[in-house]
């Protein structure tokens, strides 16, 4: 799972491969394979899974109109979403709350740089 929550899936190259088309479905399911990417590397991202979710993938190399036979399906879950959410976004939007800073000038622009005489 990469930072913003979506899945990372990578399979072997595959040598005459020149893309790759990735399908999924939730797991246990008998509806078709849904495709969610389509990639010319063996890496992909998958959006749409929900934390907690357990999902079915499978992965085919083309070349032009010619498909390879997809790949056995690998399950995986994604965790629920107290572990999904990634240690440093939190580090993130806690150090991004808005801070007031006053340099007397009205303009925000830091630290007045030269003290007026009243």
């Amino acid at each position: 799972m990469n930072e913003t929550g979506a899945v990372v899936a990578g399979c072997a190259a595959t040598p005459q491969a020149t893309r790759y088309r990735w399908r999924t479905r939730l797991a246990g399911s008998t509806g078709d394979y849904q495709r969610v990417a389509s990639t010319t590397d063996p890496l992909a991202i998958i959006p749409g899974v929900e934390p907690g979710q357990t999902v079915e993938e499978i992965v085919q190399a083309v070349n032009g109109s010619l498909q390879g036979v997809a790949s056995e399906p690998v399950f995986f879950t994604l965790p629920p979403v107290a572990a999904a959410v990634p240690k440093r976004m939190a580090a993130v939007t806690e150090i991004a709350a808005p801070i007031g800073y006053s340099n007397g000038n009205g303009n925000g622009n830091g630290h007045a740089r030269h003290a007026r005489a009243a």
